[in-house]
């Protein structure tokens, strides 16, 4: 959050899809808005809670002209304290910003990845919480409040990855889980289509043809960045497409038929990148130890034959992805 300016809602927001996950997400998220209930969205990097929780504040009638706040672990502490307690620095010249008188009982105060926030500015959230009674039932609380975290809420509290202050008012928090885009790859078509043409700058570029052979691959693909990573592919296909024609980049073929599809170019006289194609393999052998190995970096740089500082260095590199509860770098060694 790098202002305190509330979220401009514009055009009407919808979860893209015809599956059944999607018709019930869209079920949840419509019953949920119609509730004063504060909600724990829950799903992985990049499936699309935040657009969950715009979708929930638009659609909620009693929040009719209220404005939508957002907050993650990167906000400053005075960002932080300005936002919930109208608490910031002051100066002859400058009154006190009042932020407060906006957060108000239409307003819905979004917190992105509560697990992420140190646990000092957890403990000021929970402060927040308590004087304002989110979760309780003593009055109207300031706000709706929801919170967005990667995994179900009991695994956070387990692994003591959030205060007990705030646990005491999430627990009784409705839960909304926003499924991966892999259990639900019906959907990928319409998603291409809605983002050809929200990022498309022109007429000429309205239209993408898309291969049933390219089709079939992008359905089968695991899609760890989820809609996210499907939106930036989109958006870089439409700038390299040949005439309109969806063209997959290498990293959504295995090893075997891209090192195949290599040397059939080198036999062929063919021009062929070969830094380019290096790093895709390499990138996809990194996967594989990964995925073998649980996620657990020591032992699959132990596999690999690299030490944990390397492997890191290139899962950064090439932008490699693993679930949260793999990782054992944050508070709680999870």
């Amino acid at each position: 959050m790098g202002t305190l300016e509330p979220f401009e809602i514009g055009k009407p927001l919808s979860i893209l899809g015809l599956s059944p996950l999607a018709e019930e997400l869209r079920q949840n998220i419509e019953l949920l808005a119609s509730s004063n209930s504060n909600i724990v969205i829950i799903g992985e990097p990049g499936s699309g809670k935040r657009h969950a929780a715009l979708l929930i504040h638009s659609k909620a009638k009693h929040q009719k002209g209220g404005e939508f706040w957002e907050i993650g672990p990167q906000a400053s502490e005075t960002e932080l304290k300005t936002l919930l307690f109208q608490e910031g620095p002051q100066s002859p010249h400058k009154a006190r910003p009042k932020i407060l008188n906006k957060l108000d009982v239409r307003s819905t105060l979004f917190i992105k990845n509560i697990h992420e926030f140190n646990f000092l500015n957890q403990t000021r959230i929970a402060r927040f919480m308590i004087q304002n009674d989110i979760g309780g039932n003593r009055g109207k609380p300031a706000a709706r409040v929801l919170i967005s975290t990667p995994v179900p809420w009991k695994e956070l509290v387990q692994k003591q990855r959030v205060v007990a202050s705030i646990d005491h008012h999430v627990r009784h928090f409705e839960v909304l889980v926003v499924p991966p885009l892999r259990k639900r790859p019906e959907d990928i078509p319409q998603m291409i289509h809605a983002f050809v043409g929200e990022l498309a700058s022109n007429d000429s570029r309205r239209t993408l043809k898309i291969g049933p052979e390219v089709l079939e691959r992008m359905k089968n693909y695991e899609w760890n960045g989820n809609i996210k990573e499907l939106r930036l592919l989109v958006e870089e296909t439409l700038e390299n497409s040949k005439n309109g024609v969806l063209v997959l980049p290498p990293s959504f073929f295995d090893e075997v038929t891209l090192l195949q599809d290599i040397l059939k170019s080198i036999r062929a006289g063919k021009r062929c990148a070969l830094e380019e194609t290096v790093g895709f393999l390499e990138r996809g052998i990194i996967q594989r130890a990964l995925k073998q190995t649980d996620f657990d970096r020591q032992k699959a740089a132990r596999q690999l034959g690299l030490n944990e500082k390397n492997l890191s260095y290139r899962m950064k590199k090439y932008k490699i992805w693993v679930p949260d509860s793999g990782t054992k770098k944050r508070n709680g060694n999870v």
